[in-house]
């Protein structure tokens, strides 16, 4: 099974046992306290910008789907920066811009 980026690569979840294993050494490190301690001041400038862009769109429409603007900012916004996943931004831009 691909991960959906169309480049023919596998995602952790599709992978086989080997390069499960070898995709999770890669990522433990950004999952731990240390990995996340030095990303908490990227995690609060997203944290924040996810509280202003949901106002904004508050605003903008009475009313806030969350489930859907959380997908729509999590996803594209902050997963991938958080994780230092350039290519993977790039691909939830694109699809969550197709979602508005």
């Amino acid at each position: 099974m691909k991960n959906g980026l169309g480049d023919g690569s596998e995602s952790i979840l599709t992978a086989s046992d080997e390069d499960h294993r070898r995709m999770r050494k890669i990522f433990t490190p950004a999952f731990s306290e240390k990995g996340i301690r030095s990303r908490e001041g990227m995690l609060k400038k997203y944290t924040d910008l996810f509280v202003q862009k949901s106002g904004e769109w508050f605003d903008q429409n009475g009313k806030v789907d969350m489930y859907m603007f959380s997908n729509f900012a999590l996803l594209p916004l902050i997963l991938p920066r958080i994780l230092s996943l350039a290519k993977l931004f790039a691909f939830w831009r694109g699809w969550s811009t197709n979602l508005s």
